[in-house]
């Protein structure tokens, strides 16, 4: 099977802005480039269905089970408010049957002002501290930074985080949409209301997610090796290349500046799935494009 794109989908949010969707009368936030759920372009097949149809073929050896849908989710965000003060859990803390959240950000534009509230200042409290914080009192805790442009942040699994506005910014992660609010500014929702915390399953998130293990990268590096995870990988290229899959695992492409794959065209910003079985694949741009991959030897 050859390289395919899907429709993207625009997720409204409160936090969200225009820059994803021009002309939207609410609030976009996000907008999916890859996920299980989507429709294959110029089909109603969706990429978990095509998962199932497919198998390793398309998810390559190095993927969990086919019928468990695509793992991983690519999506941007336009943060015009802060999101709100969040964890993930890992896999071991997640409910049963749904997959943790680790997930890695590329910064592509960072306003004057912007900023990130990522980990701890200093130590990480005990349960039982969090357990006694007043929702303002977590801000006190965490640590605050302003991102470059064109930098990446990975956040695993039961790290305290929030995207600030002024931020466009493209992330990899686990097709996972688990995320424990822990404070949102004193606001309301699009409906009107305060949105629901989740403060019980975000300390367990903190506390009990597992540490990660280190994962080698593979010796077929196209350009440099940005993020690296027992979930996925990430690596930054410019110019052109030619190379052919393995079988080991999918590749997505996304286009920085207008990039070529194969026969398709991709304007900046959009992204196409490579399956593994695809063979040879030429990419080309006068700028840099992404590629992502599963982590080699990683199944859930």
């Amino acid at each position: 099977m050859k390289p395919f794109r899907l429709k993207s989908l625009p997720v409204v949010r409160v936090w969200g802005g225009t820059r994803l969707a021009p002309g939207a009368t609410q609030p976009v936030g996000e907008r999916w480039e890859v996920y299980g759920e989507l429709q294959l372009e110029g089909s109603t097949e969706t990429l978990d269905q095509l998962c199932v149809r497919l198998g390793r073929g398309l998810l390559g050896d190095w993927a969990p089970d086919p019928n468990l849908g695509f793992p991983l989710l690519i999506k941007w965000l336009d943060c015009q408010d802060w999101l709100s003060i969040q964890v993930h859990p890992d896999d071991s803390v997640a409910p049963a049957g749904l997959r943790g959240k680790a997930e890695a950000w590329y910064f592509a534009q960072v306003d004057a002002q912007a900023e990130v509230i990522h980990g701890w200042k200093s130590s990480q409290p005990s349960r039982s501290e969090l357990q006694a914080l007043t929702p303002r009192d977590w801000l006190n805790y965490l640590k605050r930074y302003r991102p470059e442009a064109g930098s990446w942040s990975y956040t695993s699994p039961g790290t305290v985080h929030a995207l600030g506005p002024g931020l466009l910014v493209y992330e990899v992660q686990q097709s996972s949409d688990l995320t424990y609010r822990l404070y949102d500014w004193d606001r309301l929702g699009l409906d009107g209301q305060p949105r629901e915390m989740h403060v019980e399953q975000g300390i367990a998130a903190i506390c009990d997610s597992l540490p990660e293990p280190v994962v080698a990268p593979p010796e077929d590096l196209l350009g440099k090796l940005e993020v690296i995870c027992p979930h996925f990988l990430v690596e930054s290229v410019s110019g052109e290349r030619s190379w052919s899959t393995t079988g080991k695992s999918f590749e997505i492409i996304t286009a920085l500046a207008p990039t070529h794959v194969d026969d398709h065209l991709l304007e900046e910003g959009a992204s196409i799935l490579v399956p593994a079985d695809a063979g040879p694949v030429r990419c080309s741009s006068a700028g840099s494009w992404l590629r992502v991959r599963l982590a080699p030897g990683q199944k859930e």
